[in-house]
C-alpha cells in the first residue's frame, strides 16, 4: 500500500502538511465573510490545490504540466526542495525536487542520491513495483490523483491525452491486454497520416479539375503515347535510318575515289612527260646506255608508279625521236586540260557529297530532338502522375493495412473479456453496491466491451449509468464510485496502491448529501487498507455545522486549514 506521510520544504516555504491513514481532508476557509461580503468563490489563492499539485511534482509530475515552477520565486524559491516523504510495503522514501530540475531520493533514513528526472522515474517504478507492467507508475498516479482541472464530461477522459493511453490504467485493474493499446494507437496514428496524405492529394488534383479515377485513364493513356514515342527513339532505328540515308552518299564517295585515282594516275604521266621533256631537246637523240640510266633513275625515285619497263621505253624513245618534241608538247597540253576537267569534276562531287552529309544528318538530329523532347515531356507528365497514383496505392494499402492490425487487436480484447466475464460480474456487483451506499439506490450499471469499429473512442467504450446522470457533479460522483469500487473489488484492488487523491472532486458541484455519504462510506472502511485525500472549501463542507450529519467527526480528519489570514504560503498573507 501507497501512504503519504508528509509534504514540506527544507527552508519552510510552505507549511508543512502530515499526512494519516484513512481520510485525509485539506481545508480553505468560506469566501463569505463575516459582514456577508464575498471575497472568493473557490479560495484558489490560499494554496489547497497547491498541496495536490507539489504532491503530484514530487512524484515526478512533467514540469511542462505542473504549475509548481510558475509559482513566484518570492513564495517558493528556485532552489528551495519540495519534500513529499511516503511509505510503501513498509519502507519509507522520500522524494525531493527543486524548480530547477534536480531530483533527489532517500530510502529508509539513507543520505539522499540525486537523479536525473529519467533515472528517478524508474526509481520510482521500482519502488512501487511498475518494473515488468504494462504501465508505469507515471500512468497509475496520473489515475490516482484527479487534479481540480480534470474534465468529467465522459468516463476515462479527464485530462487530453491519446484514448489508448487513457485505456492503459483500466486495463491494467481488469487484467485486459493493455500491450495492444500501443499497436492501436500505431495503428491509427499510421491511418491518419495516410488518411491526411490522400486528402492532400485529392485536394491537389481536384484543383486540377481531376480525380484518382481520371487520373488513371489518363496514365493509360499516356502510357500507349509514351510507347510509341518511345519506339521511334530506338537506336537501332535510328541508325538504320542513317545508313538508309547514307547508302546514296556512299555511291557518291565511291564514284569520287575513283575521280581522284583517275586524277592520280593523270598527274602521273603529266609527271613522265614533264619530265622527258626537260631531257629531250628538239634534234637530241638519246642512245640505249642513257636511256637506261634515266629509266633507273625514275624508277629508283618513283617505284611502283613507274609500270613500263625499259624496252617499252626504248620504243617510247624511237617514238619520241620520230614526233620528237611535237608529240610530247601536245601530250603535256592534253593532260593538263584532262586535269582540271578531273579537279572540277571532284570539286562538284565533294560538294555535293558535303550538302548531303548535312542534310541527312540535319533531318535525323531534327527528327530526333522532336521525337526526344515529345517523349521528354508526356514521360514526365506519366512519371507524376505514375508517382501520384502509386502514392495514392500506398496510403491506401497503409489504411488498410491499419485497419487489418486494428481488428486484429481488438479482437485479443474481446477474447480476453470473454476469459475475465466473472471480473466484469463482480466488479459490476461492487459497483452496485457503492451506488447504493451513496446514491440511496441500486439504479445503476456498469459494464465494457470491445467492438471493431475503426473510431479513436469506439472500440473501447465503458458503460457506465448511475442514477442522475448527465450532470457535471453526477459524471464526477460516477468517477468517485468507480475508484472506490476499484480500491474495494477483490479482483482489482490486486492492482491498486490503495492511495486515492481527489482535488475539488466530492464537493461543490456534487450535491452535500452524495459529499457526506461518500465520506461516511469511506469512515466504515478499514483505514488500514487506504488512504483518502480531498480539497473542499468550507463553503460546501463547514464540517461545525454539518457535523451532526456525518458518521463519525470529520474535524478529526482535516490536516490542514488554509486561510487568508493563513495560506499555504506565509508570503500569501493578504
Amino acid at each position: 500500500m501507497l501512504k503519504l506521510i508528509k509534504l514540506y520544504s527544507d527552508d519552510g516555504a510552505f507549511k508543512e502538511v502530515s499526512f494519516n491513514a484513512g481520510i485525509n481532508l485539506i481545508c480553505g476557509e468560506k469566501s463569505i465573510n463575516p459582514d456577508g461580503t464575498i471575497s472568493s468563490r473557490k479560495q484558489n489563492g490560499v494554496g489547497k490545490s497547491l498541496v495536490i499539485e507539489l504532491i503530484n511534482f514530487c512524484l515526478l509530475k512533467g514540469s511542462y504540466y505542473s504549475r509548481v515552477p510558475s509559482v513566484n520565486d518570492e513564495y517558493l524559491h528556485k532552489d528551495s526542495y519540495v519534500n513529499l516523504h511516503f511509505r510503501f510495503n513498509d519502507k519509507d522514501f522520500i522524494f525531493s525536487r527543486n524548480k530547477r530540475g534536480k531530483i533527489r531520493i532517500k530510502e529508509d533514513g539513507e543520505d539522499f542520491i540525486e537523479y536525473s528526472f529519467d533515472d528517478a522515474k524508474e526509481i520510482l517504478n521500482k519502488i512501487l513495483g511498475f518494473t515488468n507492467t504494462p504501465i508505469s507508475a507515471r500512468d497509475y498516479i496520473s489515475f490516482m490523483i484527479k487534479e481540480e482541472d480534470y474534465s468529467y464530461k465522459k468516463f476515462a477522459e479527464f485530462y487530453k491525452a491519446n484514448y489508448s493511453d487513457l485505456l492503459k490504467i483500466h486495463f491494467y485493474f481488469f487484467d485486459l491486454p493493455v500491450e495492444v493499446l500501443g499497436g492501436i494507437k500505431k495503428a491509427f496514428e499510421e491511418y491518419s497520416v495516410a488518411q491526411g496524405a490522400i486528402r492532400k492529394l485529392n485536394q491537389e488534383l481536384s484543383a486540377k479539375d481531376l480525380d484518382i479515377k481520371k487520373l488513371r485513364a489518363i496514365q493509360n493513356q499516356f502510357e500507349t503515347e509514351v510507347k510509341s514515342i518511345e519506339g521511334e527513339l530506338s537506336y537501332s532505328e535510328a541508325v538504320e535510318n542513317l545508313q538508309s540515308s547514307n547508302s546514296d552518299i556512299n555511291k557518291e564517295e565511291q564514284e569520287l575515289n575513283k575521280l581522284i585515282m583517275q586524277k592520280k594516275q593523270q598527274e602521273l604521266q603529266l609527271l613522265e612527260v614533264s619530265d622527258l621533256t626537260s631531257f629531250f631537246g628538239e634534234d637530241f637523240y638519246v642512245d640505249d646506255e642513257d636511256l637506261k640510266l634515266v629509266y633507273n633513275k625514275y624508277k629508283q625515285g618513283l617505284g611502283d608508279f613507274i609500270k613500263k619497263d625499259l624496252e617499252e621505253l626504248k620504243q617510247f624513245r624511237n617514238q619520241v625521236v620520230e614526233f620528237k618534241n611535237e608529240l610530247l608538247k601536245e601530250k603535256k597540253s592534253a593532260l593538263e586540260i584532262e586535269l582540271v576537267a578531273l579537279q572540277k569534276q571532284i570539286d562538284e562531287k565533294q560538294d555535293r557529297i558535303s550538302k548531303n552529309y548535312k542534310i541527312m544528318l540535319d533531318t535525323t538530329s531534327n527528327n530526333m530532338v522532336k521525337n526526344f523532347q515529345l517523349f521528354k515531356d508526356k514521360f514526365s507528365q506519366l512519371e507524376d502522375h505514375t508517382s501520384n497514383i502509386k502514392m495514392f496505392d500506398r496510403q491506401e494499402k497503409i489504411k488498410e493495412e491499419s485497419k487489418t492490425v486494428f481488428t486484429e487487436l481488438v479482437a485479443k480484447i474481446s477474447k480476453r473479456k470473454a476469459e475475465i466475464q466473472k471480473i466484469e460480474e463482480s466488479f459490476k456487483k461492487t459497483f452496485t453496491g457503492i451506488h447504493q451506499a451513496i446514491m440511496g439506490s441500486s439504479e445503476c450499471d456498469f459494464s465494457f466491451n470491445a467492438k471493431n469499429i475503426f473510431k479513436a473512442k469506439s472500440y473501447f467504450q465503458f458503460n457506465i449509468y448511475i442514477q442522475g446522470q448527465g450532470s457535471k457533479g453526477v459524471n464526477q460522483m460516477q468517477s468517485v464510485i468507480y475508484d472506490l469500487s476499484i480500491l474495494e473489488n477483490e479482483y482489482t484492488t490486486k492492482n491498486n496502491l490503495g492511495c486515492i487523491i481527489h482535488d475539488n472532486l466530492i464537493f461543490g458541484s456534487v450535491d452535500k448529501d452524495s459529499s457526506i455519504k461518500t465520506l461516511n462510506y469511506l469512515n466504515g472502511l478499514n483505514p488500514a487498507t487506504f488512504q483518502y485525500i480531498a480539497t473542499v472549501n468550507k463553503d460546501d463542507f463547514n464540517y461545525e455545522e454539518l457535523k451532526e450529519e456525518f458518521s463519525f467527526d470529520p474535524s478529526k480528519n482535516v490536516v490542514i486549514e488554509l486561510t487568508r489570514q493563513d495560506p499555504l504560503f506565509p508570503n500569501w498573507k493578504s
